[in-house]
């Protein structure tokens, strides 16, 4: 049985956005999907939205997962920021996507939130 899962997905100011298995098993993996993912993220900066690659346990991968069925967003991802063994970005927007994932989840962040 795994002891760590790989995931990846879209986070940004109002949490996890998508949160999707990494089924590729590489040993360095690459961004699976990027061209989409990160045009997704990039057409969101405006609320912080990163384009991102974390490794869970397994008992953290299942309360994220919980957490999303039950659209508790925001809180997935203080799980997710709190819990993963590791969280990297694509290296051409990782400076930026550094400095919002410290940044979010917050809300006030989305200029167009109500």
């Amino acid at each position: 049985m795994k002891k760590y899962i790989t995931r990846y997905g879209i986070a940004d100011a109002h949490g996890i956005e998508s949160y999707v298995l990494d089924s590729t098993e590489e040993p360095k993996p690459k961004f699976p999907n990027s061209l989409v993912f990160s045009i997704r993220a990039e057409c969101n900066r405006q609320r912080h939205a990163v384009y991102y690659r974390a490794v869970v346990d397994v008992k953290t991968d299942d309360k994220i997962n919980k957490l999303i069925r039950k659209r508790k967003f925001i809180e997935a991802l203080k799980v997710l920021k709190e819990k993963a063994k590791e969280v990297s970005f694509p290296e051409r927007y990782s400076d930026f996507y550094t400095k919002s994932w410290k940044m979010i989840p917050n809300s006030s962040l989305d200029p167009y939130h109500i």
